[in-house]
Parts: C-alpha cells; sequence; structure tokens
C-alpha cells in the first residue's frame, strides 16, 4: 500500500470535507451501534503540513482522551501503522503495547508515564485508513478491563478496517460530487456572466448606432466651421492691407478712428484669436474622427459574420481590435507596432476580430501596474502570423496545459467566464490555422496565431 501519491490530495481533502461534516463522527457511531459491550474508536488523518495525525472523529467511552492524542508516522502502535500500512492489534505487556503507552504524552521522544487511560485498557488495534491504495491516516480501536466485547480486538479489527473501507469510497463519492457541484454551479455563473456580456455588446451595439447620427452631423458641421474659419481669416488679412492703403489717404479723424480699431484688435488679441480658433477646429475635427472610427469598428465588431467568408487584411482587423480595446490599455500599456507587408487572406473578419479583442484584453489584464505589449505580423512557411506579447505576470507552467479548456480561468467572477481563449482557439481552427502560446512567470507571455492565406474548409 503506498504511502502517498497523486490521489493522496483528493482522499485527504474529502476526509477533511468529511470531518467538518462530521460524517467520519457517524461513521463510528455506526459501528459502535453494531458491536456488544463497550469500546472507543478514535480516527487520527495525516497533517502533512505538521508531519503528524491528528484527530479527525472519535466516539465511545474514552474517546474524550483519545481525541487529545497526537502521533507522529513511525512512532507507537498508531505511527507504525501509518508507516508500515498494516494492521496491527496489540495487548497489555506487548511490546507494541508499550509503543502506544509512550505516545500518551503526545509527543514522541518523551518518557513514558504510567497513568492516562492505558491503566484501563486491556487491548488496543490500530488499521489504516486507507481506499484505493491510499492511505490517509489510522483507526485506532480501544477495550476496556471492565467492559470488553467478547472476540477482542481480533474479532472487531478486520470489521472495522472493511467499514471504513467503505465508508471512504462513500466519502470520495461525496466529495467528487460536491467538487461537481461546485464547478457546475461556477458554469452556471459563467455562463449568466457570459449571457450578461452578451446583452451588453447588443446594447453597445445599439449605442454606437446611436451615436453614429449626432457625430456624423457634428463631424460635418465642424468642415463647415473650419471652412469659414479659413475665409474668415482670408477675408480679415486683406481687409488689414487695405486698411494700410487707405491710411495713407485719409485724414487725422479717420486716422484716429482706425486707431482705436486697431488698438481694440490688439487687446481682444485678435490675430491670437484667429489662430487659435483654427487649431480648436482642428483638433475638433481629429476627436469626433476619431469617434468616428470607434464607432465604426464597435459596429463591425457586433454585427454577425455574413454566412460567406470575406477576402481582408489580418493587420486591418488587429487596428481595429486595438481601437475597441485602448481604453483599458492606454493607462497601463505602451503598445509597440511592427507590421509587416501581409497578403489579404480570406475569413471572417468579425470572428477574428473577436480572437484579437481577447488576447489584447487578456494582455492587458496580466500587467499589474505598467508594462508593454508588442504586436507583431510576419508571413512563415506560406502563413499569416501574429503575436501578441505581454509583459506581464506570465501563466503558471500547470495551467498552459488547460488554458483553452473552456470555463478555466484563474480570473474571479466578474472578470473572466474562461470561455474567451476556448473561443478563440475554436474560431483559429475553424480558419484552418493554429493558436500557440508560451510564457515564463514573472516575464510574460506570447500568444502566436497562424492563418493561411486561403481555406478550403471555409
Amino acid at each position: 500500500m503506498k504511502p502517498g501519491g497523486a490521489g493522496m490530495s483528493a482522499l485527504q481533502a474529502a476526509l477533511e470535507d468529511a470531518a467538518e461534516q462530521s460524517y467520519l463522527d457517524e461513521v463510528l457511531d455506526t459501528y459502535l451501534r453494531s458491536v456488544p459491550g463497550q469500546m472507543a474508536l478514535a480516527i487520527y488523518l495525516y497533517a502533512e503540513a505538521e508531519v503528524q495525525l491528528r484527530p479527525a472523529a472519535a466516539r465511545g467511552p474514552g474517546s474524550e482522551e483519545m481525541a487529545s492524542l497526537r502521533f507522529r508516522p513511525g512512532y507507537g502502535l498508531v505511527g507504525r501503522v501509518y508507516q508500515e500500512r498494516q494492521p496491527l492489534i496489540a495487548q497489555q505487556g506487548d511490546d507494541p503495547f508499550e509503543g502506544l503507552q509512550s505516545l500518551l504524552p503526545r509527543e514522541p521522544g518523551m518518557p513514558a508515564g504510567p497513568g492516562g487511560m492505558s491503566r484501563q485498557l486491556r487491548e488496543v488495534a490500530a488499521v489504516p485508513v486507507a481506499v484505493e491504495d491510499q492511505c490517509a491516516g489510522v483507526a485506532l480501536m480501544a477495550l476496556w478491563e471492565e467492559s470488553a466485547p467478547s472476540g477482542g480486538c481480533a474479532c472487531f479489527a478486520p470489521l472495522l478496517e472493511a467499514q471504513l473501507a467503505l465508508a471512504l469510497q462513500n466519502v470520495l463519492l461525496r466529495h467528487e460530487l460536491g467538487q461537481e457541484r461546485k464547478q457546475l454551479e461556477r458554469a452556471r455563473e459563467q455562463l449568466f456572466q457570459s449571457d450578461k456580456m452578451a446583452s451588453i455588446g447588443q446594447l453597445a451595439a445599439g449605442v454606437a448606432h446611436e451615436i453614429n447620427n449626432p457625430i456624423g452631423f457634428i463631424h460635418s458641421n465642424l468642415n463647415t466651421l473650419s471652412e469659414y474659419v479659413a475665409d474668415l481669416i482670408t477675408i480679415m488679412t486683406k481687409e488689414e492691407e487695405a486698411e494700410e492703403q487707405l491710411k495713407q489717404h485719409m485724414n487725422g479723424q479717420a486716422i484716429e478712428i482706425f486707431g482705436e480699431l486697431d488698438a481694440l484688435k490688439d487687446e481682444l488679441t485678435l490675430h491670437d484669436m484667429l489662430t487659435d480658433l483654427q487649431s480648436l477646429v482642428t483638433e475638433c475635427q481629429e476627436g469626433t474622427e476619431r469617434v468616428n472610427k470607434i464607432v465604426r469598428d464597435l459596429r463591425s465588431f457586433s454585427r454577425p459574420d455574413s454566412e460567406d467568408p470575406e477576402v481582408a487584411r489580418v493587420d486591418d482587423i488587429l487596428e481595429s481590435a486595438l481601437n475597441i480595446v485602448w481604453n483599458q490599455l492606454k493607462y497601463k500599456a505602451t503598445v509597440t507596432k511592427t507590421y509587416s507587408d501581409l497578403p489579404a487572406i480570406t475569413c471572417y473578419p468579425n470572428q477574428l476580430g473577436q480572437v484579437f479583442v481577447n488576447l489584447l484584453v487578456n494582455a492587458g489584464q496580466a500587467i499589474k501596474s505598467r508594462g508593454e505589449i508588442a504586436l507583431r505580423t510576419y508571413c512563415c512557411n506560406g502563413r499569416v502570423c501574429v503575436d501578441v506579447r505581454d509583459k506581464g505576470c506570465g501563466i503558471p507552467p500547470e495551467n498552459l496545459s488547460r488554458i483553452f479548456e473552456p470555463f478555466f480561468t484563474t480570473k474571479p467572477i466578474g472578470q473572466g467566464t474562461g470561455l474567451g481563449l476556448s473561443i478563440s482557439h475554436g474560431i483559429i481552427q475553424k480558419h484552418g490555422g493554429e493558436i500557440r502560446v508560451e510564457s515564463e512567470l514573472g516575464v510574460g507571455t506570447t500568444f502566436t496565431v497562424c492563418l493561411p492565406i486561403t481555406c478550403p474548409e471555409l
């Protein structure tokens, strides 16, 4: 029987849950009701952090004293049974019995002392608490001098071991059922969150549509205003030139009036005002053009793909995705772009946009304070490739093989559904491509998407 292994963590966790829910106490009570006479039973589970066997359940007369004991592997009766994984029975006068007595002071190596419950004991038995070739602890049976059932430990210990094995199977099943229930509940919450995000996406598309109309006429009016300002500046320039010529032929009163007008222009800084006005209009035009681009990209992203694939450029799709998520990245990351002259590919642009949005959002979330995200496009072996590299926290090695699994996430509820990378993986496979990941803790992560220029399956 093995002392540990891969299954130990599941067994240990199941037994700890069972102890917390008093299920192990119920198991011992059920056994005691089937036994004539009186005995005490206790279950000790191995605590790896403490390197000792500590009580998890105790029942019967004298069980309070048994619940106060701690044992170390290899010491005394209980420690030997845990280490050797074999049942052991001891009576007064046997060497193993003395080993048990030496552990009554709770710490191995301390001198054995008389007294305690060992003065009342007639016989003890220890059996491994094991299931599926894994041992998690020891069950201790104590028979008292005045009320021991006939047959002794030799009769009852095998029955206890067999009943515990069945109980442990039940404990494992209960634990697995509980874990599956938790996973289902988490999946339900994630699906709810995913549905909520889908609703938000539909609302965002509607908002984008509503924004598009006022932004459209604001942008148009600014263009007209820009033309008017340019014409006004031209007129003002011509007026000043004419004014200078008129001053040469005017009388003193007219010159005085024009002097007052020049002073007013200087006081109001008319020339600076006209220059600033042109600059302000230009900045407003640039701002509305940015809003227009965001609205176009958002509407494109939220629009369902047509049934037929389209010919599109990957760097345009990547830029559109970056524009959508830029508000999440600009305060925490510097984005560097190295784009090659790529051929257009046959694809579903909105689906690829969803992939790049997911990768960019993940890259941003991996950066805790301030970092860098590098985007690179290139051709390799006749395929178009995109690298999304972040200098973030990295992915633990044990999670790398699971990141494309549906619902797998290390993020809290509300921040991640565990579906983004799984959906992205499916989209890239649908396009006949592949998505790879390389990561190092504390250094960063690189996702590489490779797509064929033409995919026969589309």
